[in-house]
């Protein structure tokens, strides 16, 4: 979180996937829309670790920890239960996300003071830990693990922002990465076809079926936020924060999240100096090529349905 990758995770929550490291390798995905960091936090009280004060809260189903329109400063990291974020369109409201354990939301009041964007409702029992301004500032000088954690969080949501913003010059019709309801979501396997994709991938597949599922490089660097990582070696055709898989009304696609060199879905080249999508496979199964066309990081993609 260089903290090493070991101390960002608790040992009962091993969801995020290094390839390529050495290590134990499992394909877990974490649901991320709202920015996952699994900051570590404790499980007593209000209390000072290092001068740092985190507040502990609980909220019972139904409750609302966060309400569109509102103003606020704070921050939850949820350290147990489920929350649903949604947002109000019209006389309905729009389903975002589902987060849980180790998720962040509310992560933006700590850098402008605009309203909430949208509302978290508690979907079960949950408790959390609460952040202010001041607790984030004091975690930079005693906490650095807390403060990295939630400023991955926001790097995201500035990399997610900087995607919209694309998709608007290039004239695509805007879209929300809203997330299917569990029960309509798909399956997707993503399956190494050369040999160095394998040496990339061990074990040669990674089953998703939470999204978004974010894609990138291995590295050490603290604020790269990715649930699945790639050994590569320079020249680098994998960049660090390359592409995410979404379901988007129901369909699975690719999103570029700032690559430098971009991908190939198929034919259609996505990121770099292209459009960074979402494309969306037509057929069941995908060739997902990272980099340039002559990439040797070629995948297929197969998208698996109830």
């Amino acid at each position: 979180m260089t903290i090493p990758r070991s101390r960002r995770r608790s040992a009962g929550n091993a969801s995020h996937v290094q390839a390529g490291s050495g290590r134990m390798h499992r394909c877990e995905p974490t649901l991320t829309l709202w920015g996952e960091t699994r900051i570590r936090t404790h499980d007593h009280g209000d209390l000072s670790d290092g001068g740092l004060m985190i507040k502990k809260r609980s909220f019972k189903a139904g409750e609302v920890l966060l309400q569109e329109k509102s103003l606020g400063e704070n921050a939850f990291i949820i350290d147990h239960g489920r929350v649903e974020v949604t947002e109000r369109v019209g006389d309905r409201d729009v389903h975002l996300a589902y987060l849980g354990s180790g998720d962040t939301c509310g992560e933006m009041s700590m850098v402008d003071d605009k309203p909430r964007s949208a509302t978290v409702t508690a979907l079960e029992d949950t408790k959390v830990s609460e952040m202010d301004h001041d607790g984030l500032y004091e975690a930079l000088q005693t906490d650095p693990e807390v403060a990295i954690g939630l400023l991955r969080a926001l790097f995201e949501r500035l990399r997610e922002a900087n995607t919209r913003i694309q998709q608007l010059e290039a004239a695509s019709a805007p879209s929300r990465s809203t997330e299917a309801k569990p029960e309509a979501l798909p399956t997707v396997v993503i399956e190494a076809r050369t040999a160095e994709a394998k040496t990339a991938l061990p074990g040669g597949s990674c089953t998703i079926d939470r999204f978004p599922f974010r894609i990138g490089r291995v590295s050490h660097n603290p604020l790269v936020h990715n649930d699945l990582e790639l050994s590569d070696s320079i020249p680098w055709q994998i960049s660090r924060h390359h592409v995410a898989v979404i379901v988007q009304d129901s369909r699975v696609g690719i999103v570029d999240r700032g690559s430098h060199l971009g991908s190939k879905l198929d034919s259609t080249r996505i990121g770099g100096e292209h459009a960074p999508g979402p494309v969306f496979p037509e057929g069941a199964e995908s060739t997902l090529v990272l980099g340039t066309n002559d990439s040797p990081y070629e995948f297929k993609l197969v998208i698996k349905r109830g």
